[in-house]
């Protein structure tokens, strides 16, 4: 009798083990949840930019509007548990390639600089939808206009400026579950444009991105980031 009932014992919590790996919320399940998610999207916008004096003798330039859009790939990962996948991940990397349009202006007197401008951010969630966002971002000049500029009597020749630049970027925003998100973004040079130009960039960006997953399970999602 006690040797059926242990027989009977061993096979009941067999048949217990075989259910939890073959249910939704088993082993076998969680095995499968991807542990990165992989994003392609465009990005479009429009920037508020100024430039700031290196030192309190060095001349400023107040905000100006202008555009910033191109690429952005995000790669999401740190799942929040077992049965979740990566798209709700605590971590992303999110590389970006822009086309932005920069300078300042005070008065009359108007700055244009045109970059390709290269962000990486690292963003961490600390809830499925909140993000907190800080990295650098890389700017290559690809023009800019005038090439004589007049600031506080003084005369700068701007021919054949090269005011590639180097900023850190803060910025914090909101993902809903349906994939729209709203955010804003502040961009801060940390060096000189060069020698004959002694200005930091510092710039807001305000813009619409339409991001879509990778895989066989890709879902579209459409956020927009400040």
């Amino acid at each position: 009798m006690k040797k059926h009932v242990i027989l009977l014992g061993i096979s009941l919590l067999f048949s217990t083990w075989v259910a939890s790996a073959q249910s939704p919320f088993g082993i076998e399940s969680q095995a499968k949840q991807k542990k990165v998610s992989l994003s392609l999207g465009v990005t479009a916008g429009a920037n508020m930019s100024g430039l700031l004096g290196v030192s309190t003798s060095d001349p400023s330039l107040g905000m100006k509007p202008g555009f910033s859009g191109g690429a952005v790939f995000q790669l999401r990962f740190i799942p929040r548990n077992n049965r979740s996948g990566a798209e709700t991940g605590w971590m992303a990397i999110q590389p970006e390639v822009r086309f932005s349009m920069q300078g300042g202006k005070t008065g009359s007197t108007s700055l244009n600089l045109s970059y390709l401008s290269i962000p990486v951010m690292i963003q961490f969630y600390p809830t499925k939808g909140l993000y907190l966002e800080a990295g650098p971002v890389a700017n290559i000049n690809l023009s800019h206009s005038p090439n004589n500029l007049q600031l506080a009597e003084k005369q700068y020749e701007l021919t054949g400026l090269q005011a590639h630049d180097v900023m850190i970027g803060v910025g914090l925003g909101y993902v809903f579950d349906f994939g729209l998100g709203i955010g804003v973004r502040y961009n801060h040079g940390v060096m000189a444009l060069n020698k004959v130009l002694p200005m930091r960039n510092y710039c807001i960006q305000a813009g619409v991105s339409y991001l879509f997953r990778l895989g066989k399970t890709a879902r579209h999602a459409a956020s927009i980031d400040f």
